[in-house]
């Protein structure tokens, strides 16, 4: 076993919104978020604001500008992405032609759900084979470089979940997913709504599988408000729990990207 302290995380948080996406708290103000960052001893942060089908791009211009402006510490990078959505198979709220805006592109592959046709019923397999589809679209979508939450899916019924995983993770579907992923140096994102709760063991072997077929691992707070990107001790612990070898495992975006702020 590896001391602890070999296996101490680089602090990159790739998955913040500011108060531009509907869901961020008004105090998400790029003052406070880079407050927030420097307090937490960050290297790294990636604005990724929601995509939705209406959202105008000129809002991702407008904090680019704000950043301009902006007094970020030294040692401290900022990056500007999104948040894209899968709508349907095949269907992004991201065009190819305004891929390039962006440093980095997060896919959520289950947003849209309002707009696609998903299983109806209440078989386990059937919705297996859903999210899976759902997965090998988001590896599809303009210049995705991370899958947000990739396991994480909401529906109105009941149904076991964690069969559901089960069934996922025995799939050969889910091999060729982990096969194109690392084939195309995309990352799964190990996400907040995953460190603690109900999913947290649920979802520990999927990641496992990631590691074995050589998918690298992203780190986002999914933070909405400055207190949420204080997520890094769960982090750590659950990185552990994986026994995954730092900083071999995870996709850097100091590695990755292109040069960002400041």
């Amino acid at each position: 076993m590896r001391d602890r302290t070999d296996r101490t995380l680089p602090r990159y948080d790739c998955h913040v919104h500011t108060q531009c996406s509907p869901c961020g708290q008004e105090q998400m103000t790029i003052e406070n978020i880079l407050r927030q960052a420097q307090c937490l001893g960050l290297s790294g942060l990636c604005l990724t604001d929601h995509l939705h089908p209406k959202t105008s791009l000129e809002q991702f211009s407008r904090l680019r500008a704000e950043l301009d402006c902006s007094p970020i510490p030294s040692d401290l990078r900022v990056w500007v992405g999104c948040e894209a959505e899968v709508l349907a198979p095949g269907r992004f709220t991201l065009a190819p032609s305004a891929a390039s805006h962006f440093d980095l592109v997060l896919v959520a592959p289950y947003h849209g759900l309002d707009w696609v046709d998903r299983p109806r019923g209440h078989r386990e397999s059937e919705i297996a084979e859903f999210i899976l589809l759902m997965m090998h679209s988001a590896l599809d979508c303009p210049g995705v470089r991370v899958v947000a939450h990739p396991v994480l899916v909401w529906m109105e019924w009941a149904f076991d979940l964690e069969r559901v995983y089960r069934i996922m993770l025995e799939s050969r579907s889910m091999s060729l997913l982990l096969k194109r992923a690392a084939r195309g140096g995309i990352a799964m994102e190990i996400n907040s709504k995953f460190t603690s709760g109900p999913l947290r063991e649920m979802v520990l072997p999927f990641y496992r599988r990631c590691l074995e077929q050589g998918v690298k691992l992203s780190l986002g707070s999914d933070a909405h408000s400055p207190e949420g990107m204080d997520i890094w001790d769960e982090f750590q612990t659950f990185v552990d729990d994986l026994g995954a070898e730092v900083p071999g495992c995870l996709w850097i975006p100091s590695e990755h990207l292109p040069a960002a702020h400041p």
